[in-house]
């Protein structure tokens, strides 16, 4: 049986010579070129504006009056946990946009992991029970991360969302 090579098939021949090793370093050249033009690098500087409100903002003020709960608050976990990705997957398990694990829900409340509203209202109602329980605010977001019953402070997470907390209410 004959080994079939690069060199026997004239049309691989042709592709892998020594001539064509210029050109396609010259067509990534001209993709960067056309990436940067799109992407407004090169382009007239604009007026920059605040960036649009998530589409998540309305719910997050509901459940925020419901629980009474700072919706800035709110918003910063969201932001810290999920980065505002609806269908964002935790490595422990949670789920959604608060990043809420199933395990800390009762059994007679239900969830939908995905859906933005049902996702809000148990990651709120969850931080409302360690506000209740915790009373300041950073044992209670620790908690929010850790676990209710966890004696484990976690100082980083409580730091960085305090950090989203003091941007957004610039």
């Amino acid at each position: 049986m004959k080994k079939v090579m690069a060199t026997n098939l004239p049309w691989m021949s042709k592709m892998y010579s020594w001539e064509s090793k210029k050109r396609p370093s010259l067509f990534f050249l001209i993709l960067a070129l056309v990436f940067v033009a799109n992407n407004s690098v090169l382009a007239p500087r604009q007026q920059i504006t605040a960036a649009p409100e998530p589409f998540y903002m309305d719910i997050v003020r509901a459940k925020a009056k419901k629980y009474q709960v700072d919706p800035n608050l709110i918003h910063a976990i969201i932001l810290h946990e999920s980065g505002g990705k609806v269908y964002a997957l935790g490595s422990a398990g949670d789920y959604g946009l608060m990043q809420v694990l199933v395990s800390n829900m009762t059994s007679e409340e239900s969830f939908f992991p995905f859906e933005p509203e049902a996702n809000i209202e148990a990651g709120t109602r969850y931080l409302r029970r360690c506000l209740d329980r915790y009373k300041t605010l950073d044992k209670s977001i620790s908690c929010y991360n850790m676990g209710i019953n966890s004696k484990i402070f976690n100082e980083a997470y409580v730091n960085n969302v305090k950090l989203q907390l003091k941007e957004l209410e610039k």
